[in-house]
């Protein structure tokens, strides 16, 4: 989900494959002193002997003494996937390597200990794990809901009685309001939300069970799935318009992972809850498991991708969010969406939107958007108002807002400005008591009674302001328009109505900009489908930070998932005694969905209309009933043809099944989606995506025949050839090789994707000047501090499995040492100056690449000798490090040398490191104090 502040911040993990690396390498917050155990099968089977079992080895060492009041445990899984414990040691004696060391030593544990990591909300920005933003929209409460359901076809499976009955969907989330009405009004048997525990980090809830959101978003991922508000009469539950979720009558399990910080509601949340969660649903019984986060890792491993991956080998189908990341361009699909046994899912737009009336001078009318989140439009809506222009100069500086040239003519009125040029985010929560941060704010103060910006396109969708007037949203042409009106009627009178209009939406149907843009790093095909995930009405606890009522839109591909979750729950009720696993489910709803269009600039005046990548959307819009009624099987899925130099032979067999009762002809045709840009001239990183980097650039595909004849229970083989279309900076070419009946009842569609060029060419290392403050420059490489420190400054272009740091001195050309860091180079639980999986910062900006730059302090510690490869991939790699010396470099003349693995490279082969090294730097007897 796109939230407020929100869309699950979970962490995600990975490691080089065939290795445990450096702990773990999960993104977060280590948390000092706890620790996340798996045990082999058999070792106990009770919690309690789960407990005591971890208590009697731990207690009982001779050389490092830790006592049984000393271990707190958090979380005991007792699964037939699983049994282990989280648990927290409380002691000042030892530190986490000497603590991990002791936990090593348990009899029959397995792997690695991990340490426990927590995750907050964090600033925009996506280099660390973070928070996925959801988007708040200000449609009005008369769009229809039932809208969503007649574009995916789920208004036609509702008219033959299909709502989910009997099938089971887990939602690992905030939790459930539970006794939302719409939501079955209570918890345990007989009620739709039937299951439910929390496992959220939140001592305000010690010993506290329920589930019970006080967020929203596990409330509004819930509705989206399963609510049902019809029939509600009661004054405070009634909604602005009768509703309906996806699957109404599915039975639902809430379980809690995120709590609160210092008691105030909002998410934060630890990795081994959410561990815990995962294998308690399975236990339960659940069927389905809704999963609305993400990260940054662009690699699958760890603890959480190891539930992801044991519960849908038990028979579980895992639903991920794609993610909210695709602003910054193509390679943003992250773990654990980027599994291959999960299904990621991306976003579509709404196709309508309500608007109201504004009604003018001389008869003339307009269309705004008036905003749900903040100030009711009520005291306005029917009002005799005028309408100013609001203007504002410069902001006096980088912290001040933006000033109004007319703040005179402001009071009583309300101000239309062009959003663009003045929001300087971020926005201020208490606009009475704080500096304005938004132009509503300052607009506000100045006396107006209203506020309405000019935004166009998606965003006009999730634009808010923290204000205590209401405001709004109108095109840029629109206020155009009105700006023409007033110059020439200054006195004029207006009226903001309550009169509603349907209006459609520049970017209905198309994919939204905000879901994760594939390729995986491995150049799979990610996300597999779209669902509807913009503009989303559905629940939310009453009084939530959220919002003040019982019902709100939101959007981003939290809605989307769990949107798709209820499909499959259709899905399942109909198909209950097929037994089908997971990964057919998933085939089958990929290659079922309808590949949904964009239209691109064509040149300044016209666009064209393309299918969009399938990089974007996966197989497309899900469609329910040809999901659910389909009697042919395509395979594979999904052709990932890697790129131009690994493609081997290009060509390719795919095969046609017919599981009907009757001969049919099918007929195969070429789908070209658009060629999707992912690098421009003059940088080295991968560029932020907007539409002009969609071309009508096409592969071509001939088949071996354009029809086949298929008697019923059997299938037949057609080859496909590959011509790739030639186009510089390795963009992912796709399409879709659509399979059609003679009868046009059955048309499924097979994604394929690739890119042109070699991947391996990317630099992980960044050549370029990186920007400081105030957009200056700031050099690349090592930088004196006045504080005894040296700075290591430098930027990821790419994606790599493993990032290495060594000192070298100029009287040899091998490592002396590698440097141990006074924080951790990325948050994998070691000073060693080696990282897996660390992720790409985005070209943007000057406020975004200072963000995402890394910037680390180093007091001259160096771990000697340099730690080799066969080191690093060893399982006991952090104790190792805690085992090594690290010592103080001499006195002389270095650099720091980078080497990042490239894509596809071998651990083991040199030639397959981006190697750079930094301006030479002396150290004196005084650079380190």
């Amino acid at each position: 989900m796109k939230l407020l502040n929100f869309l699950l911040a979970t962490f995600v993990v990975g490691a080089v494959r065939g290795a445990s690396l450096v702990e773990d390498d999960a993104v977060g917050e280590i948390i000092p002193k706890r620790f996340l155990v798996k045990l082999e099968a058999g070792t106990a089977t009770t919690e309690s002997g789960i407990k005591d079992y971890i208590i009697k080895h731990l207690a009982g060492q001779d050389d490092i003494h830790i006592s049984a009041n000393q271990i707190r445990f958090r979380h005991v899984i007792n699964s037939s996937l699983y049994r282990g414990a989280s648990f927290e040691i409380s002691t000042n004696t030892y530190n986490d390597e000497e603590l991990t060391t002791a936990i090593r030593r348990l009899p029959k544990s397995v792997g690695t200990p991990k340490p426990v990591r927590r995750f907050r909300p964090k600033k925009e920005g996506r280099e660390d794990q973070q928070p996925r933003r959801p988007k708040v929209s200000i449609v009005p409460p008369e769009f229809s809901a039932q809208a969503y359901h007649m574009k995916t076809g789920v208004g036609q499976l509702h008219k033959k009685g299909i709502f989910g009955k009997g099938i089971k969907v887990g939602i690992i989330d905030s939790g459930i309001y539970y006794k939302h009405p719409a939501l079955g009004g209570g918890l345990g048997p007989g009620y739709k939300v039937a299951y439910g525990r929390t496992f959220a980090d939140d001592p305000t809830s010690e010993g506290d069970e329920t589930p019970e959101d006080c967020f929203s978003h596990g409330t509004h991922v819930a509705g989206i799935i399963a609510g049902n508000a019809t029939g509600i009469t009661d004054p405070e539950w009634k909604p602005a318009i009768e509703w309906r979720g996806v699957a109404p009558q599915a039975t639902l399990g809430a379980y809690r992972v995120a709590g609160t910080i210092s008691g105030i509601c909002f998410p934060i949340m630890t990795d081994d809850a959410i561990v815990a969660a995962f294998y308690q649903a399975q236990k339960d019984g659940m069927q389905i498991i809704n999963f609305s986060v993400g990260g940054t890792n662009p690699w699958t491993g760890g603890a959480i991708m190891e539930a992801v991956e044991a519960v849908e080998k038990a028979g579980v189908i895992v639903v991920v969010s794609a993610g909210n990341d695709g602003h910054l361009g193509g390679y943003t699909i992250s773990s654990p969406s980027s599994s291959s046994k999960a299904l990621a899912v991306g976003a579509i737009n709404a196709f309508k939107l309500w608007e109201n009336v504004l009604k003018g001078p001389f008869g003339k009318s307009f269309h705004f958007l008036r905003s749900l989140f903040g100030t009711t439009w009520d005291p306005l809506l029917n009002q005799t108002v005028k309408i100013i222009k609001g203007e504002f100069g410069s902001p006096a500086n980088a912290l001040s807002c933006a000033p109004l040239l007319n703040p005179a003519t402001v009071n009583g009125t309300v101000v239309v400005y062009v959003s663009d040029k003045v929001n300087t985010p971020p926005p201020c929560l208490n606009p009475r008591t704080c500096v304005p941060c938004s132009a509503c704010q300052t607009i506000q103060l100045a006396g107006a009674t209203g506020c309405i910006a000019a935004v166009d396109g998606e965003s006009r969708t999730s634009w808010y302001a923290m204000t205590n007037i209401p405001t709004g949203t109108v095109t840029s042409q629109t206020a155009g328009d009105i700006f023409k009106v007033v110059a020439a009627n200054p006195e004029a009178n207006w009226q903001f109505t309550d009169a509603a209009v349907k209006t459609t939406t520049d970017n209905g149907g198309e994919s939204t900009t905000f879901t994760s843009i594939g390729l995986t790093q491995d150049l799979q095909i990610k996300p597999d489908v779209s669902g509807m995930g913009g503009q989303i009405y559905s629940t939310t606890p009453p009084g939530s930070l959220m919002y003040p009522g019982p019902y709100g839109y939101m959007d981003g591909t939290s809605m989307s998932a769990p949107y798709v979750c209820g499909v499959l729950a259709l899905y399942l009720q109909v198909h209950q005694s097929k037994h089908q696993t997971p990964e057919a489910v998933r085939a089958i709803i990929r290659n079922s969905a309808t590949p949904v269009h964009v239209d691109v600039p064509k040149n300044n005046k016209t666009t064209i209309s393309l299918i969009g990548s399938v990089a974007q959307q996966g197989g497309g819009l899900i469609n329910a009933p040809a999901a659910i009624f389909t009697t042919t099987i395509v395979s594979p899925s999904t052709l990932a043809l890697n790129d131009t130099v690994r493609i081997g032979k290009t060509e390719r067999t795919i095969r046609i099944e017919n599981q009907g009762t009757k001969r049919v002809t099918y007929r195969l045709e070429h789908v070209p989606a658009a060629l999707l840009e992912t690098t421009r001239s003059g940088t080295d990183k991968y560029w932020r995506y907007s539409e002009d980097m969609l071309k009508d650039v096409k592969a071509l595909v001939k088949f071996s025949t354009n029809t086949v004849n298929i008697l019923p229970g059997r299938s037949a083989a057609v080859k496909v050839k590959f011509t790739i279309p030639k186009y510089a900076g390795l963009p992912i070419y796709s399409g879709f090789l659509r399979v059609t009946s003679s009868d046009k009842k059955q048309v499924l569609q097979i994604p394929y994707a690739g890119v042109i060029g070699d991947i391996s060419t990317r630099p992980i290392i960044s050549r370029q000047p990186l920007l400081g403050p105030n957009d200056s420059a700031q050099s690349i490489g090592v930088s004196p501090t006045s504080y005894g420190s040296l700075y290591l400054n430098f930027s990821i272009a790419t994606a790599t499995r493993l990032l290495k740091t060594e000192i070298i001195s100029l009287n040899t050309t091998t490592p002396i040492g590698t440097l141990k860091y006074t924080s951790p180079l990325s948050p994998t639980g070691t000073l060693a100056g080696v990282v897996s999986n660390i992720n790409r910062h985005p070209t943007g900006n000057s406020t975004e690449q200072v963000t995402s730059v890394i910037s680390r302090p180093w007091k001259g510690k160096l771990y000697q000798p340099a730690f080799i490869i066969d080191e690093i991939l060893s399982a006991n790699f952090s104790q190792i490090v805690a085992e090594r010396n690290f010592t103080r470099i001499p006195v002389g003349n270095y650099t720091i040398r980078l080497s990042g693995l490239k894509v596809f490279g071998d651990l083991r082969r040199d030639r397959d490191f981006d190697v750079w090294e930094t301006n030479v730097f002396e150290v004196k007897a005084d650079t380190f104090r």
